[in-house]
């Protein structure tokens, strides 16, 4: 009989089932199953829930802190016709203004944007956001920069030197006619921007700021 052989095997299960092996491998085990259940748990984390576990946002200001640095989360876009404010945390990319929203309402709003009320794009402060349809976005914009009548859609038209009135709707051209002066133009404008509906997107209308300047209405 090969003692040696035996005395291998019975030291080798020894080793095997030994108290300190099997608590090692219920450690590894247990350690395992947690790591399965956060990952689960994380996994069925909806977008808010992760937002608020991993930052702040406080309505007050529209910023974003990171709960663990205390430091502002996401950066300026500076691109070109940008000028909003990008986020990205724990998987999660956007504009810090919809991410605003998913933070405060709970849900993601496909097919609609994120509007700011006085059209500063990186103004994200709770009572400045709402939700719009894209072309009620688009109409509550600032003057384009060659813009030189400080009327959206209102223009001086060099040839006939006459002023001319246009609104734009459902991204269609309509020309509302030719003005010996500014003021007609810019009533013409702000009658077709209230015939379409214009102000319940657009709370800051420049045809409106400037005939009440001059005190038409």
């Amino acid at each position: 009989m090969n003692y040696n052989l035996t005395y291998n095997k019975i030291n080798r299960a020894d080793r095997d089932y030994s108290p300190i092996r099997q608590a090692t491998y219920l450690f590894s085990a247990l350690l395992l199953i947690g790591i399965l259940l956060r990952s689960e748990i994380m996994s069925a984390e909806t977008k808010q829930e992760k937002l608020k576990r991993l930052t702040i946002y406080y309505p007050e200001t529209g910023v974003f802190f990171d709960r663990k640095t205390g430091k502002i989360v996401g950066r300026l876009d500076t691109s070109e016709n940008q000028g909003y404010w990008a986020m990205y945390v724990g998987g999660i990319r956007g504009n810090r203004s919809r991410l605003a929203w998913i933070y405060m309402e709970g849900f993601d709003p496909n097919g609609y944007d994120i509007d700011h009320r006085n059209r500063i794009r990186f103004d994200d402060k709770w009572e400045n956001l709402r939700l719009a349809t894209r072309q009620c976005n688009s109409r509550n914009c600032n003057l384009k920069k060659t813009n030189k009548s400080g009327i959206t859609g209102v223009f001086w038209f060099k040839r006939d030197k006459k002023w001319t009135a246009q609104i734009f709707i459902n991204y269609k051209a309509k020309y509302l006619g030719y003005f010996d002066t500014k003021i007609e133009a810019a009533k013409a404008r702000w009658q077709a921007e209230k015939d379409n509906n214009f102000p319940d997107c657009n709370t800051y209308s420049s045809a409106y700021l400037y005939l009440k300047k001059k005190c038409v209405i």
